[in-house]
């Protein structure tokens, strides 16, 4: 009987440790919405929202909360980032989208665990170079600034897979591109570029690739070294070919080529047997091009 009733206990015991573990385990970090509530407790914030507060300045004390994950600053009135936010070490998240930042603090740049950075909508024409050190960055959101050229830092974010400059002013897009091996996804739609510079097309883990409404009238002739690249979006550009490299896309299932100057089907676009849509509407090519071009892909939604 004692035997028994040992076994029972030790059951019991498991059984509680692990509910408890569970609890744990499921138990959501508090999000805290006041800088005085956070105060109260310091080391327990993990996520501070001080979204839409009207906030014209970052108070020194954000910085000072050790334990500190992830910032959310969206829709405020901020100038600038202080200094003083470099001190919060843990930090993995800001978003500072749609403020008024025309400047960044080069010391941010010793946020060494930081993976995403939203600065949509904002003033910003420059990055410090400094924030080339950020090498855990995964994630950088810059849609709708003033860049009018891409920041040089670029190139030391080594670990960047989702890229954003869509909505500036760039008429080029030099950079280092081949040392983003990681890159994902770059979104470089709504800007006045016209020419892709031939490393582009060397990152060889792109799998979609946004370039709407820019002014280009032709792509690299080594864009079939783009072999992770699933999507392509090329509307409302001033093509009127494409590079015979592009019957090497074997993975690409989606190209948007609505909207610019083809006046005939591209012979490369015959190889893409594995494309599930391609929109030409908007150019002027002849219907019995499209009917052959519909015979050659049978399985491609093609939208003419």
């Amino acid at each position: 009987m004692r035997t028994i009733f040992i076994v029972l206990s030790i059951l019991i015991g498991a059984s509680n440790t692990l509910l408890a573990q569970q609890k744990t385990a499921n138990t959501k970090p508090r999000v805290y919405y006041y800088l005085q509530e956070a105060w109260a407790e310091p080391k327990e914030v993990k996520i501070l929202n001080l979204r839409n507060t009207q906030l014209q300045t970052l108070s020194d004390s954000v910085g000072l909360l050790p334990n500190l994950e992830s910032l959310n600053l969206m829709k405020n009135k901020l100038q600038t980032l202080p200094e003083s936010l470099a001190k919060a070490k843990k930090l993995k998240e800001i978003n500072a989208d749609q403020n008024q930042l025309n400047s960044l603090a080069p010391a941010l740049a010793k946020l060494k665990n930081l993976q995403q950075f939203q600065l949509k909508k904002n003033k910003l024409s420059k990055l410090p170079e400094s924030f080339s050190q950020l090498k855990k960055l995964q994630t950088l959101e810059l849609a709708n600034n003033q860049f009018e050229s891409l920041p040089a830092c670029l190139s030391g974010l080594t670990n960047l897979k989702n890229l954003s400059l869509a909505e500036n002013k760039l008429t080029q897009v030099t950079l280092d591109w081949p040392k983003l091996k990681q890159l994902k996804w770059l979104h470089l739609g709504l800007n006045q570029i016209s020419q892709l510079p031939d490393n582009i097309c060397m990152l060889k883990s792109l799998e979609v690739l946004l370039l709407d409404n820019n002014q280009l009238q032709e792509l690299p002739g080594d864009m079939g070294q783009l072999q992770s690249l699933n999507t392509l979006i090329l509307n409302n550009n001033l093509l009127s070919g494409l590079p015979a490299s592009f019957a090497e896309l074997n993975k690409l299932e989606t190209l948007i080529l609505t909207h610019n100057n083809f006046s005939t089907v591209p012979e490369s676009l015959y190889a893409l047997k594995q494309l599930k849509v391609l929109s030409l509407l908007g150019n002027p090519i002849p219907a019995t091009e499209i009917e052959t071009l519909k015979k050659a892909l049978p399985t491609t939604d093609i939208r003419y």
